[in-house]
């Protein structure tokens, strides 16, 4: 074992089991492995609770473990001082709180695909939407009146210039609460 903060001494004694004297012996335990056996549940608990939401990122590239690793102790390690600043998120939903806004952000720079048409389905293509939709926080109906867009609410099909300014989803104004209100 190496260690730039505890070496071998003090050494302290640990008792062993030998089969072949069929009892307890004491044994000399350098300082650094005592500390390693007393901390290593730690270690143990992070490779757990990564492998519950491991990131899933499939490539040839020989770092993409590396980075994906990184990026899994990162957020874990976040979501411990989460919970030690009295955050009641659960590890999944911390992830989710994490990912959800890059991937809304994303979504918003879409790129053309070479036959045309933007990228995405539906009309509530952008990942987390849903969360945002129903949020009930900074709704506001705007006008834009140099655009005009299908309205988002499932069962319309006018072409609208008002829009959410939060969602930023064409919306008619006969819809804009039925659309932010969850059934």
């Amino acid at each position: 074992m190496v260690s730039n903060l505890l070496g071998s001494e003090p050494l302290a004694n640990c008792s062993r089991y030998s089969r072949q004297l069929k009892k307890y012996l004491n044994v000399p335990q350098p300082d650094i492995v005592k500390k390693y056996n007393s901390n290593m549940g730690g270690v143990d608990r992070l490779d757990q609770n990564i492998n519950h939401h491991r990131i899933k990122i499939g490539g040839k590239k020989w770092y993409y473990p590396i980075l994906t690793w990184l990026l899994d102790t990162a957020v874990q390690n976040s979501w411990q001082l989460h919970k030690k600043a009295g955050g009641r998120l659960s590890a999944l939903d911390f992830r989710r709180e994490i990912v959800c806004p890059i991937l809304r952000s994303a979504a918003e720079v879409r790129k053309r695909n070479p036959s045309g048409p933007t990228v995405g389905i539906g009309r509530l293509a952008n990942p987390g939407e849903e969360e945002v939709r129903y949020d009930c926080v900074g709704h506001f109906l705007i006008v834009k009146r140099n655009i005009r867009k299908l309205c988002s609410y499932e069962e319309c099909k006018t072409k609208c210039q008002t829009y959410c300014e939060k969602c930023n989803r064409a919306i008619c104004a006969d819809h804009f609460k039925i659309f932010h209100t969850k059934f």
